[in-house]
């Protein structure tokens, strides 16, 4: 995602009233989720709260992700699996740990990180998410290894109208179903979900 002044057009624009408070409750530090259907300007938050991430912590600490190559490519971002230094084997989250510590380079790339984003995090099984988390954790410094995603700071978006999203909101448990990865991880407690008009 090119957050440089003057890249897209919709920088330009003035942000209605559930946008702007989408914004606020990411200024605030809390993690947050966007929800909202296709053209509703899910990508324009996003993007300026890309900017402001930079802006704050510098860009080694933002990175933007989904979970295909071409969603990712449409941000201008990475797949998660990339972030993360792993190909899509079904690993556990012990052996992905340890493929992790041997890449110094990962290691240090998660410690950095501070805000993470993750495009239609509906499309990510949530074996997936609890094993980013879990590693993430496990290679960030002592005193931040007890806090979720290791205290960094995640804004999702949701497509409500999307397959992804009906099927798990129509699965058995509705959305506390086995396939929602938003609810299976400490992140439930502290997500803060603002729906995009």
């Amino acid at each position: 995602m090119d957050p440089s002044p003057g890249a897209h057009d919709e920088d330009r624009w003035a942000l209605d009233a559930s946008q702007q408070r989408a914004l606020s409750l990411f200024e605030t530090g809390g993690n947050v989720a966007l929800l909202g259907r296709a053209g509703c300007g899910k990508s324009v938050v996003m993007r300026r709260m890309v900017s402001k991430a930079i802006e704050k912590h510098g860009r080694e600490a933002v990175a933007v992700t989904a979970l295909s190559g071409s969603a990712a490519q449409i941000l201008s971002g990475q797949t998660l699996h990339s972030l993360f230094g792993m190909d899509t084997r079904p690993l556990s989250r012990e052996t992905w740990l340890r493929e992790t510590l041997r890449r110094p380079e990962v290691c240090r790339r998660l410690s950095r990180l501070r805000v993470l984003f993750i495009d239609e995090v509906c499309t990510v099984p949530s074996s997936l998410f609890s094993r980013l988390g879990y590693v993430m954790r496990r290679v960030a410094p002592p005193h931040m290894q007890h806090l979720p995603f290791a205290g960094c700071q995640l804004v999702c978006t949701i497509d409500i109208h999307s397959p992804a999203f009906r099927l798990r909101l129509s699965s058995a448990g509705g959305l506390l179903g086995s396939r929602w990865p938003l609810m299976h991880c400490p992140l439930t407690e502290a997500l803060l979900i603002t729906a995009i008009s």
